[in-house]
């Protein structure tokens, strides 16, 4: 997933010149662990440093963002670093020269030890800290996590496949666009409940469901019976903030860890607005997906809902 980068993090509000004055990277750049992202009028207080190696998507001058891909290219392969030889020091001593233990997760560029001030090893992998050897002097480094299984939310068929990273699949759908969204994207078997519609059963577990206005009580009962989405025309911004357990951020929306996603086609409202679900009742009983991520402000991006004929 994106590595998200916010410059909201200085010290004091920025307009959009200041952002783009102080900005030292742009879009399509590669950028690396601890390297300077931003500078303003020499002031070390607002100079802002990357935690990751990533490629630059996007930049938002408005909001102060900066949104990249993080570079993943760990090796599954053991890797020793000589930490002693290095630093010219007895392996005996090793720990007390180390500015990691075991365990840890160092990514290439990170510091790993050093014999203040002249001396310093940083590591050129990426990786967990397996075992610090003080016979040998040597560290070793390992990304010993399995990859995970990245399934397909949408029926379609791939028409292209760069680098083997990155595929497209075209897909016959019908898009619904949404107001604003959280939650992860998913996919689901449509379910539509009316408003008169007071009987909820287990036939909602792992379904994605429509109904106009949601409410609290509405909200607990789809936990309850852990529904994947919810598709909604209006829903209070208190009920959205009980879920969150949060109030919303200002400019990106999607990916939070919550019960389930939802996307809100209309507004957020006390109160329930005209229902005009003929579309989706064209729809019922079929696959629908829901890609909630939203950005609002500069560059706005709307959450997508996909209904399949399948």
């Amino acid at each position: 997933m994106p590595e998200i980068l916010k410059l909201s993090i200085l010290r004091r509000s920025l307009n959009q010149n200041e952002v783009k004055d102080g900005l030292l990277v742009d879009v399509n750049d590669t950028i690396s662990v601890n390297q300077k992202l931003f500078s303003l009028n020499n002031n070390i207080n607002n100079d802002v440093y990357s935690p990751v190696r990533a490629h630059i998507e996007s930049i938002n001058y408005e909001t102060g963002t900066i949104i990249g891909r993080e570079i993943q290219d760990y090796s599954i392969d053991p890797v020793e670093i000589k930490i002693c030889e290095y630093l010219d020091i007895k392996p005996k001593n090793i720990l007390g020269y180390m500015e990691k233990k075991i365990g840890d997760f160092v990514r290439k560029g990170d510091l790993l030890a050093q014999v203040f001030p002249r001396k310093r090893v940083y590591s050129n992998y990426s990786g967990y800290i397996k075992e610090i050897n003080n016979k040998t002097g040597n560290i070793t480094v390992c990304y010993d996590k399995q990859p995970y299984e990245l399934l397909s939310l949408s029926y379609g068929k791939v028409t292209k496949i760069i680098n083997n990273k990155d595929i497209y699949i075209a897909i016959e759908a019908v898009k619904l666009d949404g107001k604003i969204g959280f939650g992860r994207d998913v996919g689901g078997e449509l379910t539509l409940l009316s408003s008169k519609n007071s009987c909820f059963s287990d036939f909602l577990t792992d379904k994605i469901i429509y109904k106009n206005h949601v409410n609290y009580d509405d909200v607990i009962i789809f936990i309850e019976k852990r529904i994947k989405g919810l598709i909604c025309n209006t829903i209070s911004y208190d009920t959205i903030k009980m879920i969150l357990k949060k109030h919303i951020g200002v400019a990106l929306t999607g990916n939070e860890d919550i019960p389930f996603s939802i996307i809100i086609l209309n507004s957020f409202s006390n109160k329930p607005c005209v229902e005009n679900d003929t579309l989706l009742n064209d729809y019922k009983g079929k696959y629908t997906l829901l890609r909630p991520f939203t950005q609002i402000r500069a560059g706005v991006t709307r959450p997508d809902i996909f209904l399949f004929r399948k």
